[in-house]
Protein backbone atom coordinates (compact mmCIF):
# COMPACT_ATOMS: atom_id res chain seq x y z
CA UNK A 1 0.00 0.00 0.00
CA UNK A 2 2.83 2.49 1.23
CA UNK A 3 4.44 2.00 -2.10
CA UNK A 4 0.93 2.41 -4.32
CA UNK A 5 0.96 5.92 -2.27
CA UNK A 6 4.49 6.75 -3.21
CA UNK A 7 4.07 5.91 -7.12
CA UNK A 8 0.79 8.07 -6.88
CA UNK A 9 2.73 10.66 -5.10
CA UNK A 10 5.72 10.58 -7.90
CA UNK A 11 3.00 10.60 -10.79
CA UNK A 12 1.26 13.81 -9.08
CA UNK A 13 5.11 15.47 -9.03
CA UNK A 14 5.52 15.05 -12.55
CA UNK A 15 2.01 16.30 -13.63
CA UNK A 16 3.02 19.38 -11.32
CA UNK A 17 6.11 19.92 -12.97
CA UNK A 18 4.81 19.40 -16.70
CA UNK A 19 2.75 21.81 -15.68
CA UNK A 20 5.02 24.22 -14.74
CA UNK A 21 7.19 23.79 -17.57
CA UNK A 22 4.41 24.42 -19.82
CA UNK A 23 3.72 27.90 -18.24
CA UNK A 24 7.60 28.72 -18.75
CA UNK A 25 9.00 30.88 -22.00
CA UNK A 26 10.92 28.05 -23.20
CA UNK A 27 9.42 25.83 -26.34
CA UNK A 28 9.88 22.00 -26.79
CA UNK A 29 13.44 21.99 -27.24
CA UNK A 30 13.90 23.92 -23.73
CA UNK A 31 15.23 27.28 -25.28
CA UNK A 32 14.13 30.51 -24.55
CA UNK A 33 11.52 32.30 -26.18
CA UNK A 34 11.26 36.01 -27.22
CA UNK A 35 10.20 38.11 -24.00
CA UNK A 36 6.68 39.29 -24.56
CA UNK A 37 5.39 42.75 -24.23
CA UNK A 38 2.58 44.80 -24.24
CA UNK A 39 3.68 48.19 -22.66
CA UNK A 40 6.39 51.00 -22.80
CA UNK A 41 7.43 50.05 -19.30
CA UNK A 42 8.06 46.15 -19.70
CA UNK A 43 9.64 47.01 -23.25
CA UNK A 44 12.49 49.23 -21.62
CA UNK A 45 12.96 46.19 -18.74
CA UNK A 46 13.21 43.42 -21.31
CA UNK A 47 15.97 45.71 -22.88
CA UNK A 48 17.74 46.53 -20.27
CA UNK A 49 20.35 43.84 -21.37
CA UNK A 50 21.05 42.28 -24.52
CA UNK A 51 22.65 38.78 -25.76
CA UNK A 52 25.16 38.05 -27.68
CA UNK A 53 25.76 37.53 -31.59
CA UNK A 54 25.19 33.42 -31.44
CA UNK A 55 22.18 33.88 -28.60
CA UNK A 56 20.37 37.57 -28.94
CA UNK A 57 18.14 39.22 -26.38
CA UNK A 58 14.46 37.88 -28.18
CA UNK A 59 11.81 40.61 -27.57
CA UNK A 60 8.23 40.52 -29.23
CA UNK A 61 5.68 42.80 -29.13
CA UNK A 62 2.05 41.65 -28.24
CA UNK A 63 0.47 44.83 -28.55
CA UNK A 64 0.84 48.37 -29.46
CA UNK A 65 2.95 50.72 -27.68
CA UNK A 66 2.78 54.70 -26.72
CA UNK A 67 6.44 55.77 -26.08
CA UNK A 68 6.29 58.11 -23.22
CA UNK A 69 7.93 61.59 -23.19
CA UNK A 70 11.51 61.83 -22.15
CA UNK A 71 13.10 64.90 -20.06
CA UNK A 72 16.66 63.53 -21.11
CA UNK A 73 18.15 61.90 -24.10
CA UNK A 74 17.94 58.46 -22.59
CA UNK A 75 18.78 54.81 -24.30
CA UNK A 76 15.99 52.30 -24.92
CA UNK A 77 18.38 49.68 -24.30
CA UNK A 78 21.25 48.61 -22.64
CA UNK A 79 24.48 47.42 -24.16
CA UNK A 80 24.64 43.54 -25.70
CA UNK A 81 22.51 41.88 -29.24
CA UNK A 82 18.78 41.96 -29.46
CA UNK A 83 16.31 40.68 -31.87
CA UNK A 84 13.26 42.65 -31.39
CA UNK A 85 10.06 40.96 -33.17
CA UNK A 86 6.77 43.65 -34.19
CA UNK A 87 4.46 41.60 -35.31
CA UNK A 88 2.81 44.11 -36.99
CA UNK A 89 2.12 46.46 -34.26
CA UNK A 90 3.06 49.93 -33.78
CA UNK A 91 4.97 51.95 -31.46
CA UNK A 92 4.12 55.55 -31.53
CA UNK A 93 6.52 58.04 -29.80
CA UNK A 94 6.61 62.11 -29.49
CA UNK A 95 9.35 63.67 -28.25
CA UNK A 96 8.88 65.73 -25.21
CA UNK A 97 11.51 68.60 -26.67
CA UNK A 98 13.69 69.12 -29.29
CA UNK A 99 16.86 67.97 -27.73
CA UNK A 100 16.23 65.20 -25.78
CA UNK A 101 14.24 61.96 -26.20
CA UNK A 102 14.48 58.04 -26.24
CA UNK A 103 16.22 56.46 -28.74
CA UNK A 104 17.47 53.09 -29.82
CA UNK A 105 21.01 52.23 -29.96
CA UNK A 106 24.13 54.09 -28.50
CA UNK A 107 25.61 57.64 -28.83
CA UNK A 108 29.11 58.88 -28.54
CA UNK A 109 28.85 60.10 -24.69
CA UNK A 110 28.03 55.83 -23.74
CA UNK A 111 31.22 53.30 -23.82
CA UNK A 112 29.15 50.18 -24.57
CA UNK A 113 28.51 49.55 -28.53
CA UNK A 114 24.71 47.39 -29.26
CA UNK A 115 23.79 45.46 -32.37
CA UNK A 116 19.41 45.79 -32.77
CA UNK A 117 17.43 43.90 -35.10
CA UNK A 118 13.93 45.24 -35.76
CA UNK A 119 11.66 43.43 -38.03
CA UNK A 120 7.79 43.02 -39.10
CA UNK A 121 6.78 46.29 -36.79
CA UNK A 122 5.70 50.25 -37.81
CA UNK A 123 6.88 53.38 -36.00
CA UNK A 124 5.00 56.33 -35.57
CA UNK A 125 7.40 59.60 -34.42
CA UNK A 126 7.57 62.95 -33.93
CA UNK A 127 9.62 65.54 -32.46
CA UNK A 128 12.96 63.94 -31.84
CA UNK A 129 16.43 64.88 -33.30
CA UNK A 130 17.05 60.85 -33.83
CA UNK A 131 15.42 57.75 -32.80
CA UNK A 132 17.88 55.11 -33.92
CA UNK A 133 21.28 55.89 -33.40
CA UNK A 134 24.64 53.35 -34.16
CA UNK A 135 27.85 54.62 -32.70
CA UNK A 136 30.66 53.16 -31.25
CA UNK A 137 31.05 50.44 -33.60
CA UNK A 138 27.41 49.66 -33.04
CA UNK A 139 24.52 48.32 -35.62
CA UNK A 140 20.73 49.29 -36.53
CA UNK A 141 18.98 46.80 -38.93
CA UNK A 142 15.30 46.92 -40.00
CA UNK A 143 13.51 44.40 -41.58
CA UNK A 144 9.99 44.87 -43.24
CA UNK A 145 9.90 48.29 -40.91
CA UNK A 146 7.34 51.44 -41.65
CA UNK A 147 9.11 54.49 -40.15
CA UNK A 148 6.51 57.43 -40.33
CA UNK A 149 7.43 60.63 -39.38
CA UNK A 150 4.73 63.15 -38.77
CA UNK A 151 4.66 66.71 -38.19
CA UNK A 152 4.62 68.74 -35.01
CA UNK A 153 3.03 72.11 -35.06
CA UNK A 154 5.61 73.38 -32.17
CA UNK A 155 8.68 72.40 -34.63
CA UNK A 156 9.70 74.74 -37.21
CA UNK A 157 10.28 73.99 -41.17
CA UNK A 158 14.16 74.34 -40.68
CA UNK A 159 14.17 72.29 -37.44
CA UNK A 160 11.76 69.64 -38.80
CA UNK A 161 13.99 69.44 -42.14
CA UNK A 162 17.40 68.83 -40.46
CA UNK A 163 15.94 66.30 -37.94
CA UNK A 164 17.93 62.72 -38.92
CA UNK A 165 15.66 60.17 -37.01
CA UNK A 166 18.20 57.45 -38.02
CA UNK A 167 21.57 58.34 -37.24
CA UNK A 168 25.10 55.80 -38.13
CA UNK A 169 28.12 57.27 -37.03
CA UNK A 170 31.44 56.21 -36.44
CA UNK A 171 33.94 54.04 -37.93
CA UNK A 172 32.58 50.30 -38.02
CA UNK A 173 28.62 51.54 -37.05
CA UNK A 174 26.67 50.04 -39.35
CA UNK A 175 23.13 50.30 -40.57
CA UNK A 176 21.32 48.22 -43.11
CA UNK A 177 17.61 48.74 -44.68
CA UNK A 178 15.98 45.58 -45.91
CA UNK A 179 13.52 44.57 -47.67
CA UNK A 180 9.75 46.03 -47.09
CA UNK A 181 11.45 48.54 -44.70
CA UNK A 182 10.12 52.27 -45.97
CA UNK A 183 10.89 56.27 -44.14
CA UNK A 184 8.63 58.75 -44.84
CA UNK A 185 8.47 62.21 -43.64
CA UNK A 186 4.74 63.77 -43.64
CA UNK A 187 3.92 67.01 -44.25
CA UNK A 188 7.10 68.50 -45.44
CA UNK A 189 10.55 67.65 -46.80
CA UNK A 190 13.76 67.03 -44.74
CA UNK A 191 16.74 64.59 -43.78
CA UNK A 192 15.78 61.09 -42.50
CA UNK A 193 18.65 59.04 -42.04
CA UNK A 194 22.39 60.39 -41.28
CA UNK A 195 25.47 58.39 -42.19
CA UNK A 196 29.34 60.06 -41.39
CA UNK A 197 32.61 59.90 -39.72
CA UNK A 198 33.51 56.63 -41.48
CA UNK A 199 29.75 54.84 -40.82
CA UNK A 200 27.99 52.76 -43.31
CA UNK A 201 24.37 52.56 -44.74
CA UNK A 202 23.38 49.65 -46.54
CA UNK A 203 20.48 49.66 -49.10
CA UNK A 204 19.57 45.88 -49.06
CA UNK A 205 15.58 46.80 -50.49
CA UNK A 206 15.01 49.47 -48.39
CA UNK A 207 13.57 52.83 -49.40
CA UNK A 208 13.27 56.42 -48.97
CA UNK A 209 9.55 57.87 -49.86
CA UNK A 210 8.69 61.32 -51.54
CA UNK A 211 11.44 63.76 -51.59
CA UNK A 212 13.40 63.17 -48.51
CA UNK A 213 16.67 62.74 -48.26
CA UNK A 214 19.78 61.10 -46.55
CA UNK A 215 22.71 63.29 -44.95
CA UNK A 216 25.90 61.96 -45.84
CA UNK A 217 28.91 63.53 -43.93
CA UNK A 218 32.60 63.08 -43.99
CA UNK A 219 36.10 63.94 -43.49
CA UNK A 220 38.55 63.31 -46.39
CA UNK A 221 39.35 59.43 -46.63
CA UNK A 222 37.25 58.44 -43.59
CA UNK A 223 35.18 55.71 -45.20
CA UNK A 224 31.93 56.76 -44.69
CA UNK A 225 29.85 54.96 -47.16
CA UNK A 226 26.08 53.98 -48.89
CA UNK A 227 26.24 50.73 -50.11
CA UNK A 228 23.88 49.24 -52.79
CA UNK A 229 22.78 45.46 -52.46
CA UNK A 230 20.60 45.51 -55.47
CA UNK A 231 19.69 47.75 -57.94
CA UNK A 232 17.73 51.48 -56.75
CA UNK A 233 14.35 51.04 -57.67
CA UNK A 234 13.17 54.77 -57.05
CA UNK A 235 14.74 58.03 -56.60
CA UNK A 236 17.30 58.62 -54.03
CA UNK A 237 18.59 62.31 -52.98
CA UNK A 238 21.65 63.09 -50.75
CA UNK A 239 22.49 65.72 -48.96
CA UNK A 240 26.60 65.87 -49.14
CA UNK A 241 28.53 67.96 -46.56
CA UNK A 242 32.60 67.11 -47.12
CA UNK A 243 35.96 68.36 -45.59
CA UNK A 244 39.10 67.77 -47.75
CA UNK A 245 42.43 67.94 -46.70
CA UNK A 246 44.42 70.75 -48.40
CA UNK A 247 46.94 68.38 -49.81
CA UNK A 248 44.32 66.94 -51.43
CA UNK A 249 44.36 66.95 -55.84
CA UNK A 250 41.25 66.86 -56.22
CA UNK A 251 37.25 66.60 -55.33
CA UNK A 252 36.80 63.34 -56.12
CA UNK A 253 35.68 60.84 -53.56
CA UNK A 254 33.42 57.99 -52.87
CA UNK A 255 30.01 58.29 -51.70
CA UNK A 256 28.28 55.17 -53.08
CA UNK A 257 30.18 51.24 -53.22
CA UNK A 258 28.43 48.55 -54.54
CA UNK A 259 28.36 44.86 -52.77
CA UNK A 260 27.52 41.88 -54.27
CA UNK A 261 25.91 44.02 -56.85
CA UNK A 262 27.20 45.67 -59.68
CA UNK A 263 26.20 49.12 -59.84
CA UNK A 264 24.60 50.60 -63.23
CA UNK A 265 24.00 53.66 -64.84
CA UNK A 266 20.23 53.58 -64.23
CA UNK A 267 21.37 53.38 -60.37
CA UNK A 268 23.02 56.61 -61.18
CA UNK A 269 20.24 58.23 -63.35
CA UNK A 270 18.19 57.52 -60.04
CA UNK A 271 20.03 59.86 -57.95
CA UNK A 272 20.59 63.65 -56.73
CA UNK A 273 22.15 66.00 -54.94
CA UNK A 274 20.55 67.89 -52.44
CA UNK A 275 21.01 72.06 -53.76
CA UNK A 276 22.48 72.89 -50.10
CA UNK A 277 25.32 70.10 -50.47
CA UNK A 278 29.03 71.46 -50.25
CA UNK A 279 32.61 70.84 -50.22
CA UNK A 280 35.28 72.40 -47.94
CA UNK A 281 38.50 72.31 -50.12
CA UNK A 282 41.80 74.79 -49.33
CA UNK A 283 39.59 77.26 -47.50
CA UNK A 284 36.80 77.82 -49.33
CA UNK A 285 33.50 76.27 -49.27
CA UNK A 286 31.66 75.43 -52.58
CA UNK A 287 28.25 75.75 -51.63
CA UNK A 288 25.29 74.26 -54.23
CA UNK A 289 25.07 71.46 -55.89
CA UNK A 290 25.97 73.46 -58.96
CA UNK A 291 29.90 72.77 -58.21
CA UNK A 292 29.57 69.09 -58.40
CA UNK A 293 28.66 66.27 -59.82
CA UNK A 294 27.96 62.33 -59.18
CA UNK A 295 29.72 59.44 -61.72
CA UNK A 296 29.72 56.06 -62.06
CA UNK A 297 33.15 55.07 -61.84
CA UNK A 298 32.69 51.34 -63.63
CA UNK A 299 36.25 49.80 -62.47
CA UNK A 300 36.00 50.33 -58.81
CA UNK A 301 32.26 49.07 -59.02
CA UNK A 302 31.31 53.09 -57.32
CA UNK A 303 29.61 56.39 -57.61
CA UNK A 304 31.85 59.36 -56.73
CA UNK A 305 31.43 63.13 -56.53
CA UNK A 306 33.39 65.28 -58.38
CA UNK A 307 33.84 69.20 -59.42
CA UNK A 308 31.51 69.43 -62.61
CA UNK A 309 33.90 70.77 -64.57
Amino acid sequence: MRHGMKLKSSVLFLALMAGMWGCSDSDDSGEEKAKKVTTFEELQEACRMGGISSAPKEVALAADIRINGSLGRLPLNGAGVFAIDGSGYTVTYRASQDQGNYYWGTTTVQNTSSDITFTNMNFVLSRCYFFFSAFNSSSITLNDVKVEIERDAAVTDEVYRDYSYIMIDGKNSKGELNEGTTLEKKDGIGSVLSVQNGATVVFNGGKVLGDDFIRFTSLDGDGTAIVFKRALENPLEIFVETILEDTTEAVDFLVIRGENYTLTASDLALLSLQEDSYVRWRGKKYLGAGHFMLYLDEAENAIKLRFAN
